[in-house]
């Protein structure tokens, strides 16, 4: 009996077209790129455009406030400030500015059961202003960064020479878990606050603004960058003490006064 090869090779050959297509298609499908979920919702964002230029005033009308500023070419721009931006203040600072009673965050590297820190910020504490409450945590762990690597915050408590280490300076802030705050000889401190009462003509502006269709922009961040260090007295908003033994406000001096009450 033969066996029907034309009749099988017909039955068959339909078959192997259909491997041989599944065989070449997989790989080009494997090596297809697709986009992952993070990269399609970078690629929606919008880019944050960037504007620059230098505070002239800040106006109020009533309980809103203008930021008027004027960029490189000298063209004023006079921007509502509402509550949807985050608008903050920032200037250079120094050790003189941390003071009992001030807000302060860092953060450092735990070491010996003392934080090293480098770089402080302070948050400025009026009179009668609710202080934050302070705390110090372990930050996640992150490439490039120390595994003992620690935020700080609280208000401060005291800031004295260390006795063990002279080229640091001991920092004890009200915060739970208490742990020293080792500042490190040279470290920075950068004011920063949301009181626009510390804003001075001449500072730098930075907006960030998202664009919108039909190149409308929304400005979503204002940071006014003061130049010049910060003193204590615009720090606080309170003049400082008058030293003993000066001038009365009548002019008169307390030493000749109380001379004159010696000679009766």
């Amino acid at each position: 009996m033969t066996f029907p090869i034309a009749r099988y090779a017909r039955a068959v050959r339909p078959m192997c077209c259909l491997c041989l297509a599944v065989l070449f298609a997989s790989p080009a499908t494997a090596q297809r790129p697709q986009a992952r979920p993070q990269q399609q919702q970078q690629q929606q964002q919008p880019q944050t455009q960037i504007i620059r230029g230098t505070l002239v005033e800040i106006v109020e009308k009533g309980r809103a406030r203008n930021l008027v500023f004027e960029d490189s070419e000298g063209k004023r721009t006079e921007l509502a400030l509402t509550g949807r931006m985050k608008v903050e203040v920032t200037a250079p600072g120094d050790a003189s500015l941390v003071v009992p009673g001030q807000f302060v965050a860092a953060e450092g590297v735990l070491t010996n059961k003392q934080i090293f820190v480098r770089e402080l910020m302070l948050i400025p504490v009026r009179k009668g202003q609710r202080v934050p409450v302070g705390r110090a945590r372990k930050l996640p762990p992150k490439p490039g960064q120390s595994q003992n690597a620690y935020q700080v915050s609280g208000a401060v408590i005291s800031l004295t020479q260390d006795e063990d280490y002279p080229e640091y300076k001991r920092l004890m802030l009200k915060m739970s878990p208490q742990a020293p705050v080792m500042l490190e000889s040279g470290f920075t401190v950068e004011v920063r606050t949301s009181n626009l009462e510390m804003a001075q003509p001449g500072a730098d502006v930075t907006i960030e603004a998202q664009p919108l269709r039909g190149g409308r922009l929304v400005p979503t961040r204002v940071t006014i960058a003061l130049n010049d260090p910060i003193t204590l007295e615009t720090l606080t908003g309170e003049k400082p003490e008058e030293a003993a033994g000066g001038d009365s406000p009548d002019g008169s001096s307390e030493d000749g006064n109380s001379a004159e009450k010696d000679e009766q």
